[in-house]
């Protein structure tokens, strides 16, 4: 995305909530450096689009513009990295005969809840996408300030949920459609929480 964003009438039209950015990227022309952050774009009530982005400078017929650049989360990281996370060959393994073409365009978020029992707690949606990323269960538990037990039956109560049925098909789906693109609030308030100002993510 070349210019700045605020200023370009047909892609906030498009994409309103992209004026957020309209400062970090008068702030970049201004220093004359470039910038990198992570962003949760809105897409309705709750739930969030996380991106990298990058916003640098170029000059052109003696005037200074910004380019943004935006990269899906589940893009950020290397391919080794994401392998070695999750601890799998290179494909989208599932169980044979698991329907994994049956979660295109389906919001993770949204399978928090099991449907067909509207009393029962939401699960908390960060404890799978921490898990999802590539954090131990230990580690989600230390940071959760929750114990092991109690991360574990958050995750088995997203497999029944969701229909994945287990960890494998989990992460092979995941993969296939960047599920850890997919935040919501909580998630992000909590990430930012440990974070200073600058490593925050805009939301």
């Amino acid at each position: 995305m070349v210019n700045i964003p605020s200023k370009s009438p047909h892609l906030l039209k498009n994409f309103p909530k992209l004026k957020k950015l309209e400062a970090l990227e008068k702030q970049v022309i201004t220093n004359k450096n470039s910038k990198s952050l992570f962003f949760a774009y809105k897409l309705k009530s709750d739930f969030y689009y996380l991106f990298y982005i990058h916003i640098k400078c170029i000059s052109f017929n003696d005037k200074i513009y910004t380019i943004t650049n935006f990269t899906k989360f589940s893009d950020f990281f290397s391919h080794e990295t994401i392998l070695n996370s999750i601890n799998i060959a290179d494909g989208f393994f599932v169980d044979d005969g698991f329907p994994i073409d049956n979660y295109n365009n389906i919001n993770p978020v949204s399978l928090t809840v099991n449907n067909e029992t509207k009393k029962e707690e939401r699960i908390s949606w960060y404890i799978v996408w921490l898990f999802l990323t590539g954090k131990s269960i230990r580690w989600i538990a230390d940071f959760s300030h929750l114990n092991k037990k109690q991360v574990e039956n958050s995750l088995n109560k997203y497999y029944t949920n969701s229909g994945v049925l287990n960890q494998k098909n989990l992460r092979g789906i995941a993969r296939k459609y960047g599920w850890c693109n997919y935040v919501d609030k909580k998630t992000v308030e909590l990430i930012n929480f440990s974070l200073s100002e600058d490593e925050k993510i805009l939301i």
